[in-house]
């Protein structure tokens, strides 16, 4: 700490003193802070201040600015970065929600437009100081409110965003909390020098039309907040981007060494044998574990014209590489390093790393995996697997609105229950535990649905007896003009001027009946399980 520094923090720490707000119970920092000294300049004398005295001051300073930090809200936070998007992109947004536009369709539409593109460039420079603006003043508000949350949270990674064609807070907030998105408008501009103007403006408008799809969640007023919009370290803080890509390429060598059956100690290394086979189909020829090398898996053509493809229109247009052996480095080494970033988010965060495209989990399976090998403890996985098995295309889809009552019901400890329930600690992140936890996720919501489809038989059969045997021996009192107020049945209301029968309840009676009946059926229906039965059951064969 600079000499400013030390002299502004013994200042506070005295100011804190004299306030009443700290007391130091230790008499060896007592001592330590009645010997500092100020020099002939009225400034503090560092070599008078021990080290007793400087622990004290940093960790009052960091409460301080913590405190200042969580005097904004995070739903103000949130509020604000939407604000930006619907400014922008908002208009666009109304129109694809209004015709059910495929959204990459409408964002490819739009990059067509050269007046489009060239508007967008010439301000270009302009948004990418704004944004970072944006999230060097709010990102660590958005950080110290996430560190305060004590809940269950997912924190997406593995790819910019996640994917345009279904909700992932709607499934994976059946069990999660919070589910932490980035913000991928940080991450496409990072970009910027490297890819057509074009290509960036068709990324931008995909995003954030998808982003602002999370809008209703992010801002739903419920405790902990279903969506955080958070910022991407990784294009904002050097320190953070250097230990990220540092890890990522340790694994891209481990994983290439997977791939071709041999040791390589760098990424030179890797390159140069791969350029020495030859073509892709030679250098396919020569992989030892080829299922290791997922480029797209969208992409269904053979391995050899996939790295044909991805050279042709990833790596030459960004003058990332001379040959096929910077193409497969730059892949593998880009995947691992997009599965650093999932796992030190997430850790940052306290909170597990979710994906949902196939390829980028297939890697943060291989970085377990490699983290095992190397001697490192094995990560806890189960929130992670049940997160990933829940974003199955099952359990999809769920109402934004639905989610967000259930919320309000304080219905989240049940939920998690039943979807828990049976699945235990797992121990590992292998295609077949993620199998066996979506199908215990399935049985368990079968069963419940299953038992509360009970329920609901068994309170239509108590209503018909309300609506029947009880009604029909009552005319007594106007009976069943009451019982055709509460059923809509008009017909009863006839029959009350002409029935006369013995033994019917009173009025009464007869309300307290319905009522308990009417309170059950509600409860019943707004609970978590009614909630799922309502959206799913069509899935389940339900009828």
């Amino acid at each position: 700490m600079e000499s400013d520094g030390i002299h502004d923090m013994v200042v506070f720490l005295n100011e804190e003193l004299r306030a009443g707000r700290i007391k130091i119970s230790s008499k060896f920092t007592a001592d330590g802070l009645a010997r500092v000294r100020f020099g002939s300049n009225g400034k503090v004398d560092p070599s008078t201040v021990d080290g007793s005295v400087r622990a004290l001051g940093l960790a009052m300073l960091g409460a301080k600015t913590h405190s200042a930090l969580r005097g904004t809200s995070l739903r103000d936070v949130q509020s604000r970065y939407f604000d930006i998007l619907e400014q922008n992109f908002g208009e666009i947004y109304s129109e694809v929600k209004r015709y059910g536009a495929s959204v990459p369709k409408v964002a490819a539409k739009f990059a067509s437009d050269e007046a489009a593109v060239a508007a967008f460039a010439g301000r270009l420079d302009e948004f990418t100081a704004f944004l970072a603006e944006f999230w060097e003043y709010h990102g660590p508000i958005v950080e110290a409110h996430l560190n305060d949350l004590h809940s269950l949270k997912s924190v997406f990674g593995g790819d910019l965003f996640p994917r345009y064609d279904s909700n992932i807070v709607c499934s994976v907030g059946m069990y999660m909390d919070t589910v932490v998105l980035p913000d991928p408008l940080s991450r496409i501009l990072m970009m910027r020098s490297a890819v057509a103007p074009q290509e960036l403006f068709r990324l931008v408008v995909k995003h954030s039309l998808n982003a602002l799809a999370y809008r209703e969640l992010a801002l739903a007023d419920v405790n902990p907040p279903l969506v955080v919009i958070a910022p991407d370290r990784f294009g904002l803080d050097n320190g953070y981007s250097n230990a990220v890509s540092a890890a990522g390429n340790v694994d891209a060598l481990i994983h290439a060494s997977r791939i071709f059956g041999q040791e390589f100690e760098s990424a030179t290394d890797v390159v140069d044998f791969i350029d020495q086979i030859g073509t892709p189909d030679q250098i396919v020829a020569a992989m030892v574990e080829r299922g290791r090398l997922i480029f797209n898996s969208e992409w269904s053509e053979p391995l050899p014209e996939q790295l044909a493809r991805y050279f042709t229109e990833t790596v030459q247009p960004m003058g990332a590489g001379k040959g096929y052996g910077d193409a497969v480095y730059f892949s593998i080494a880009g995947r691992m390093m997009m599965s650093n970033d999932a796992l030190l988010r997430s850790s940052l965060c306290r909170g597990s790393p979710l994906t949902d495209a196939p390829a980028s989990w297939k890697y943060l399976q291989w970085k377990y995996e490699y983290d095992v090998m190397a001697g490192n403890e094995a990560a806890e996985h189960s929130h992670t697997l049940i997160s990933k098995a829940l974003g199955s295309s099952l359990l999809s889809g769920l109402p934004p609105d639905t989610l967000i009552e259930l919320r309000k019901n304080g219905a989240a400890a049940e939920l998690r229950g039943i979807i828990g329930k049976g699945v235990g600690e797992i121990s590992s992140a292998s295609d077949a535990d993620v199998s066996g936890v979506a199908d215990t996720v399935i049985a368990n919501i079968d069963s419940a649905l299953s038992e509360h489809r009970k329920q609901l038989q068994a309170l239509a059969h108590s209503q018909r007896k309300f609506y029947g045997l009880d009604v029909g021996r009552y005319v007594i009192n106007g009976g069943f003009g009451l019982a055709s107020v509460l059923t809509g049945n008009t017909a009863l209301g006839a029959l009350a001027f002409l029935s006369q029968m013995a033994g019917a309840p009173m009025p009464d009676d007869l309300m307290k009946r319905y009522r308990e009946l009417r309170a059950k059926s509600t409860d019943l229906r707004r609970s978590p399980v009614g909630a799922m039965f309502n959206h799913l059951k069509g899935k389940f064969g339900i009828s």
